[in-house]
């Protein structure tokens, strides 16, 4: 089983700057795979703070019994994050929170940096436009420059409209997970960071926002600070509200982001298989005693779950014919005693069967060194080269995986993509097993997966839960799950190719 597991790592409780609670629920996003004939969930946790997880188990709703998950956290694999750091800086009266917010955006990429050498960073201002002052992808001199001196300036106009094209330049960045980090100072204008189309442009790009307030006055007004409380919670990020008192970030709350930035991961289980449709949770349980629970509903037939009988073996490859080899044997001629002589009429090499083996073949290479030495040594040496050659070209065939369908695509060429396993993840994320770059295709948007009975494929759509899907289409007709036959269309948003046997 390629096992895809994990979750959440852990943070530290904040202490000073008050943020958002740790949540007490957390939505999976998990689809349903067949690993060893049986059906699996795969179920990835997203970003999650709390605590440092020590376990994380399964059950499915109503059943009786609790099981541990297999897992593996999201940094362990090496995936990492890109940050883009925004800092609004539209008001020239205001220098003193531009200067504290874009010396904490430093102080949160460095620490996120420490703590993932992976991880990307860059960084934007907002005043009456968005501007990257350096891409994701910058130097820790690079971040140090466009954080250092930064003005107070110009003036704000649709801030929610500004923010989603940083959010633009985000989704640009290859990483496993994108995150939005704003740090604004609670102006009448930060009311549009809690827009609905602000929101909804963040869950669609799949990216966490984690905002920071910085308060002038402990009685700035409450609409703006619950904004940018929605904007974090509403995508899974984090909220820090830094009052006028301490005029910066603590330290807790520096790590606390940092940790955030690598947490979650991929949890693996088994489902029932009597029955495996139904609703499973999934619980974290972190080092403090804290836990989280989530809930998704595997949609999958009853039954489906048995052990499927074994496909029918596939015929041995025939051997290609070789030259016959004439024995000149009379037929019902007994085959000759062990020791026999070759009886005449029989083939045989002169002058090496009449004696025994060793003594004939001693003979054999002393006649051949005398008179072509460069023989002698190339036979054995062929026959060796021959040997390996063999036995490397049955390695291959074993390691080789058959095609077992193919897409082909609806380009000028007629690509075709091999399918090579029984289950197959289709979307834009890198996890995925065949991947579309097009934007119209869901990081996670479809499965493939074969029954072992019939040999027949499966599309399923787990993009379904999504707020605004694309769907998966079958023959132009929208399909939550379809078995396909041979030469049917599918389409993924914008991608179209043919489902082919082979």
């Amino acid at each position: 089983m390629r096992a895809l597991a994990a979750l959440a790592l852990g943070f530290l409780a904040l202490a000073g700057a008050a943020g958002a609670q740790d949540a007490t629920s957390f939505q999976p996003r998990c689809i349903v795979a067949t690993l060893d004939n049986a059906p699996h969930a795969i179920c990835e946790t997203g970003a999650i703070a709390g605590g440092r997880v020590m376990h994380v188990r399964y059950q499915k709703e109503g059943a009786t019994g609790v099981a541990e998950a297999n897992f593996l956290s999201f940094t362990s694999v090496g995936k990492a994050s890109s940050v883009l750091a925004v800092i609004d800086r539209g008001d020239r009266r205001r220098q003193r929170v531009v200067s504290l917010a874009s010396g904490d955006a430093a102080r949160l990429i460095e620490a996120a940096r420490v703590a993932g050498p992976n991880n990307r960073f860059g960084v934007g201002q907002l005043a009456d436009r968005y501007e990257t002052l350096v891409p994701i992808g910058a130097s820790r001199d690079e971040v140090a420059r466009a954080t250092t001196g930064m003005r107070a300036d110009g003036a704000i106009g649709d801030s929610g409209r500004l923010l989603i094209d940083a959010l633009r330049q985000l989704t640009l960045a290859q990483s496993e997970r994108l995150v939005l980090l704003l740090a604004s100072d609670g102006k009448p204008e930060d009311r549009a960071y809690g827009r609905d189309d602000v929101v909804k442009a963040l869950r669609d790009a799949k990216v966490v926002a984690v905002t920071v307030a910085f308060r002038e006055r402990p009685d700035a007004p409450g609409p703006e600070i619950a904004a940018l409380r929605r904007l974090a919670e509403d995508t899974g990020g984090l909220f820090f509200d830094v009052g006028s008192q301490s005029g910066r970030l603590e330290d807790a709350a520096v790590t606390r982001f940092a940790q955030f930035v690598g947490s979650g991961g991929t949890a693996t289980f088994p489902l029932n298989r009597v029955d495996p449709r139904g609703r499973y949770l999934l619980t974290l349980e972190f080092e403090n005693g804290r836990a989280v629970t989530g809930a998704f509903f595997a949609d999958v037939p009853a039954g489906s779950g048995a052990p499927a009988a074994p496909p029918p073996a596939a015929p041995a490859p025939r051997a290609a014919p070789g030259p016959a080899i004439s024995t000149n044997t009379p037929a019902g001629t007994p085959p000759p005693a062990a020791g026999a002589r070759p009886q005449p009429g029989s083939t045989e090499v002169p002058g090496l069967m009449d004696r025994s083996g060793l003594d004939n073949l001693a003979d054999w290479f002393s006649a051949e060194w005398r008179q072509r030495p460069t023989l002698v040594i190339g036979l054995p040496a062929g026959a060796l080269l021959i040997a390996a050659g063999v036995a490397w070209l049955a390695v291959r065939r074993k390691r080789r995986k058959p095609i077992l369908a193919w897409l082909e695509l609806a380009d000028q060429n007629r690509t075709r993509v091999p399918v090579k396993a029984t289950a197959v993840r289709i979307g834009r994320h890198s996890e995925n097993d065949i991947r579309f770059e097009n934007r119209s295709v869901h990081r996670y948007h479809a499965i493939l997966t074969r029954d072992l009975a019939s040999g027949r494929f499966v599309i399923s759509d787990v993009s379904k839960d999504l707020e605004h899907s694309n769907g998966v289409l079958v023959n132009g007709e929208m399909s939550l799950k379809s078995v396909l036959a041979d030469g049917d269309t599918v389409e993924l948003g914008e991608v179209k190719f043919r489902f082919l046997y082979p």
